[in-house]
């Protein structure tokens, strides 16, 4: 244990806050004008310019794809649908297990067909990134039909990656509108920097593991209530209270039980997260347009928490992106897996990026407990085996 005197003692980083551990071409986190920006690209050109595909392929690829380039990658996505057989019984088997156990499930299950057997070479990383993305969002709608007892739908090319998983789960062809607000939350969530889900899928990639190994730590980490697990929650929260009462006391209340408030306070952000604005303006057109009165929930819990901002706690992603999937039709359940889908674009290309210029990832910790350089004596069994000694150094030569 160190000294607490010893002025030489290490600095702690817990949770490696403000700990760089590498540089990245993919994307940053910035609290000025720009906000979050994609290779390079502010947030708010790619929501005017590019749709979900192109966003994939810009974080996976490096550059934005021409008219052609565009047009084939959304053929690949749709190639790519498709279950492999094991894959689909999997999925068959896990259907009474949560969306997010079964996607975390299957996409480990899909790295012994990763390599189609009328291959003579395994494919290309962004081309096994592409079809592992197309493949989950097929699992998900398939486990979805089966827990349900609802019919699949198949992928109607006329709609967009995202505006498909929309009405693969909802049976219902989205509208112009709704299958634009889909497209653009996905494009919002597709990446985030190094977050702890993220993170967790470059550690495992730094192993030398396969992307399937790393995309499944990555899921494993999102399911975390501290992480995105608890996007659900919002929905619970905002219906939970009386608004004819105070909602600031009703939410005082509620941390007193221990409980969240869901939607508000971010680790990087201390200002206004700057994907909340685009959110917030889709969550208010989905709610009028649905006669809905959450937009209005929202509003007054947002009113409610504002004495909070002076301590850096401010609505977050969380916040309206729930609304949005709750009002379009997604189960609440499976709200922190939208965002996985969503987000394994992110995932792929940070794993991809690991693994072109791999180091170990492998941080230290601080020892804090005391050496006791003599242990109890445990009487020794008849089966124990005798402890040897030390070895003895050799002399050093003459």
């Amino acid at each position: 244990m160190y000294d607490a005197q010893d002025d030489d003692r290490p600095t702690l980083h817990r949770g490696l806050q403000d700990i760089l551990i590498d540089k990245t071409y993919i994307s940053d986190l910035r609290t000025d004008e720009l906000g979050l920006i994609y290779r390079g690209y502010p947030m708010a050109a790619v929501l005017k310019a590019l749709d979900y595909e192109s966003v994939v392929y810009l974080l996976l690829h490096g550059t934005t794809p021409d008219a052609s380039a565009a047009a084939g990658f959304r053929q690949r996505l749709i190639a790519y649908q498709e279950l492999p057989n094991c894959a689909a019984v999997i999925v068959q088997q896990l259907q009474e297990a949560s969306p997010l156990v079964a996607l975390r499930t299957v996409v480990s299950a899909l790295a012994a067909s990763a390599s189609p057997a009328s291959v003579q070479k395994a494919p290309e990383p962004i081309d096994q990134a592409t079809r592992l993305i197309a493949q989950a969002t097929r699992a998900i709608a398939l486990h979805h039909s089966l827990r349900t007892g609802t019919m699949l739908r198949d992928y109607d090319p006329t709609l967009g990656h995202a505006a498909n998983f929309l009405y693969q789960i909802t049976g219902q062809r989205p509208t112009a509108t709704e299958a634009a607000i889909i497209d653009q939350c996905f494009t919002l969530l597709a990446e985030h920097g190094s977050n702890a889900s993220t993170f967790a899928g470059r550690v495992a990639a730094s192993t030398g593991a396969d992307l399937h190994a790393a995309m499944t730590a990555a899921l494993g980490t999102l399911g975390g209530s501290l992480h995105g697990g608890a996007m659900g929650e919002v929905i619970d929260m905002l219906n939970a209270i009386d608004y004819g009462q105070d909602v600031l006391a009703q939410l005082k209340a509620r941390r007193k039980q221990q409980k969240r408030i869901s939607g508000f306070g971010h680790r990087i952000y201390k200002t206004v997260d700057p994907r909340a604005p685009f959110l917030r303006d889709h969550a208010r057109a989905l709610s009028l347009a649905k006669g809905s009165d959450l937009f209005d929930k929202a509003e007054a819990v947002e009113a409610a928490m504002a004495p909070y901002r002076r301590h850096g706690v401010n609505v977050n992603v969380d916040f309206y992106l729930s609304i949005i999937y709750y009002l379009l039709g997604i189960p609440t359940d499976m709200i922190t897996l939208t965002a996985g889908l969503s987000r394994m674009a992110g995932w792929a290309a940070h794993i991809l990026e690991q693994m072109d210029n791999n180091v170990l990832i492998r941080p230290s910790m601080l020892y804090a407990g005391e050496i006791i350089r003599e242990p109890a004596l445990i009487p020794l069994g008849p089966q124990s085996i005798a402890v040897p000694a030390p070895l003895k150094q050799s002399p050093a030569p003459a």
